[in-house]
């Protein structure tokens, strides 16, 4: 039971972002998870305007934000590995990917973020937001 992809900004804003759940990080997938499988989402950007866009992604630890919450309403902790991730990022010591991205207009590219290395999500149970809606099963 879930969203099966979710589409944040109107389809005519200049920049698109599209956000599907996923079972490998390849191919968009159900929104439904075992219990202790790794989680997964696949993030298609798209660039609707006229001009050509420079960016880079670095880390999605850090390239994308995430607020999790329980089937309660309860903000997910996040794990050790996201512990010290956010420690090395103080320090100034951390290690990055550093994909340059150019997207001229129309073009896509594609990222995939794997939430249950950053966020404790070991229990099961429905965990919603306004933009995806994912489950956890034994």
């Amino acid at each position: 039971m879930g969203l099966g992809n979710a589409l944040w900004g109107d389809t005519g804003s200049a920049f698109v972002l599209q956000i599907a759940p996923s079972q490998d990080a390849i191919q968009p997938g159900t929104a439904t998870w075992r219990t202790g499988a790794p989680v997964f989402f696949i993030l298609t950007m798209k660039n609707n305007s006229p001009h050509v866009l420079h960016f880079a992604l670095t880390n999605p630890a850090f390239d994308y934000r995430a607020k999790i919450f329980d089937s309660h309403g309860n903000p997910v902790p996040g794990t050790e590995n996201f512990r010290k991730l956010r420690e090395s990022l103080k320090s100034g010591v951390f290690s990055t990917r550093d994909k340059p991205v150019v997207l001229k207009p129309d073009e896509t590219c594609r990222d995939a973020i794997e939430l249950s290395y950053l966020y404790q999500l070991a229990n099961p149970g429905v965990v919603k937001s306004n933009i995806v809606t994912i489950t956890v099963v034994e």
